[in-house]
């Protein structure tokens, strides 16, 4: 817990003031009897904030303005052990790890100081963040989150849902409905890619009057196919689901036999020139018509014809049998086809134009099927998105009403110590929307409001793992103040540290002003006694004379 704070900006009547230290449980920023404005009181507890990860003491306040960038120093004590820190209001994304001194040692980003508080306050919750615990119950001037008539919310703007999402996380209920959440997340990525597909007409779209005209049209084509059937009895001997096959597998047999009369005709050539390199030398016939013809010279020509020939015969051999061996294949082949072009039992004298007509009403017929299979797909997958989503919102309603009867009932009862039974209590409801209403039973009265808010964060503080709490005195200006020392009481009750501004104290009863003395831990007043020494809120006198 936060055991005392320190800055050498915090000034009493000209003195440096000494180290802040605090209580375990309440701890009380007391100001003026004269309940004076401009001391301090609200800009020490977002310095506290400030040391509780926040940033709102710089960018909410106009402290930097007046007394411009400086440290706030700070020690934590988790099991008996002490840490020291420092934070730079010029750098808001690191803190400084301090020795006892707060001599400076290293440096932790942000992000980590706040997962350093998340573990050593033993807050053990899943899907949430220390800051998203504690934020919303520091309730501080100019902080925004204390709307008295949504004390679900964070800041005004915050997104709908969120707050009572925080809330479900707080009271460690939320795994289950993660569960719920991820499977309708994945039922909607379902539903839209294929949504998504239909758009870009990667697959049909259509209408529930094309889905029923798609149903006529199927049957007409199917009653069309029987009569083919029934009229050429004698040439068909199979259903309709095997005329593509037929016309695939004559196309695939056409396309064979030519490529082997393609392979037949080199063949032919190939042998032709292997009979032509065996041929002998026979000039006989040539010398009988031209006597002075120069045979020698011939001889010699062919002869180097032969000499080539010989050299290129192993090619020749190998062309030979490799188009051997080729047609051979595609012959194996043909004989397939033919026996499977037999399976379909469709007589190869069938009229082709009867069994292109049987191939284009069974093309057709799976194409309408097709149009309506994806149109009931796309209903199935709104179905189960639609689904999933009572689900959640079945399984939510279970939790938050659940949560709602616990802090109702405590709020009841604290409602109740405060005035005997008399007064109705503050009540919230969730509703099926993710929102909520914070109301005071048949009271809209601002302090009623008021007191219903700070009950509703006592139950808070005392049903879940939150570890702070902050009030600053704004919200008790309305509320009754035999109220306030009932409230006070509770506050010491709780075993966590609670920290509170108030002013006026003589206006309270004796048990209440010695709850505020007992566990004052500073007090601000004006003239030379505010948290920085002076109040910038004065005008300077000598400067507009």
């Amino acid at each position: 817990m936060l055991k005392e704070i320190w800055s050498n900006k915090f000034i009493s009547n000209g003195k440096i003031r000494d180290k802040i230290e605090f209580n375990d449980n309440l701890n009380v920023v007391l100001g003026a009897g004269d309940a004076a404005n401009s001391i301090g009181k609200s800009t020490f507890l977002m310095a506290l904030d400030f040391a509780f990860a926040g940033k709102d003491y710089v960018e909410k306040t106009n402290v930097i303005d007046n007394v411009d960038h400086h440290l706030i120093n700070f020690k934590f004590i988790f099991s008996e052990t002490a840490f020291y820190f420092s934070r730079s209001t010029e750098d808001l994304n690191n803190v400084i790890v301090c020795d006892s001194s707060y001599a400076k040692i290293d440096i932790m980003p942000i992000e980590d100081y706040k997962s350093f508080l998340f573990e050593k306050y033993e807050l053990n919750l899943p899907h949430t963040s220390f800051r998203n615990v504690v934020s919303r119950y520091l309730r501080i001037y100019g902080r925004d989150n204390s709307n008295e008539k949504r004390p679900l919310h964070g800041f005004p703007t915050e997104k709908s849902g969120v707050p009572v999402n925080s809330l479900i996380k707080l009271f460690n209920k939320y795994d289950t409905i993660e569960t719920y959440q991820n499977a309708l997340n994945e039922a909607n990525e379902i539903k839209n890619a294929h949504n998504k597909a239909q758009k870009y007409t990667l697959i049909p779209k259509i209408t529930k009057t094309k889905y029923n005209e798609n149903i006529k049209e199927i049957r007409n084509l199917e009653l069309e196919l029987e009569h083919i059937q029934y009229a050429k009895e004698d040439l068909l001997a199979s259903t309709d689901e095997y005329a593509d096959d037929f016309v695939e597998l004559k196309r695939e047999l056409s396309r064979l036999k030519r490529h082997r009369t393609s392979l037949y005709n080199e063949l032919n050539i190939v042998n032709r020139d292997i009979k032509m390199g065996n041929s002998q030398n026979n000039y006989d016939d040539l010398s009988r018509f031209f006597e002075n013809a120069n045979i020698k010279h011939l001889d010699k020509i062919n002869n180097f014809h032969s000499r080539l020939y010989e050299i290129l015969r192993n090619e020749f051999d190998e062309a030979r049998t490799r188009l051997q061996i080729n047609i051979e294949n595609i012959s194996d082949q043909i004989k397939s086809v033919e026996q499977q072009i037999k399976t379909t039992g469709y007589s190869q004298t069938v009229p082709k134009t009867l069994v292109m007509r049987i191939s284009e009403i069974s093309n057709k017929i799976r194409e309408l099927r097709n149009e309506n299979n994806q149109y009931d797909k796309s209903s199935e997958f709104k179905d189960d998105s639609n689904k999933k989503k009572e689900d959640l919102a079945s399984v939510r309603k279970d939790i938050v009403e659940g949560i709602a009867k616990t802090i109702n009932e405590k709020m009841d009862t604290i409602n109740d110590l405060i005035y005997q039974g008399e007064k109705t209590p503050p009540r919230v409801t969730f509703h099926d929307n993710n929102d909520y209403t914070f109301e005071v039973i048949n009271d809209s009265g601002t302090g009623s409001r008021y007191r219903g808010m700070l009950i509703y964060d006592l139950v808070i503080l005392q049903e879940t793992v939150l570890p702070i709490l902050i009030h600053d005195s704004f919200l008790f200006k309305n509320i009754e103040d035999h109220a306030i020392e009932v409230i006070l009481e509770d506050y010491t009750s709780v075993n966590k540290q609670v920290f509170i501004s108030l002013d006026k104290i003589g206006s309270y009863s004796d048990s209440a002003q010695k709850i505020l003395k007992t566990n004052e831990v500073i007090y601000l007043s004006p003239g030379g006694n505010e948290l920085f020494g002076w109040s910038w809120n004065k005008k300077d006198l000598n400067q507009e004379q």
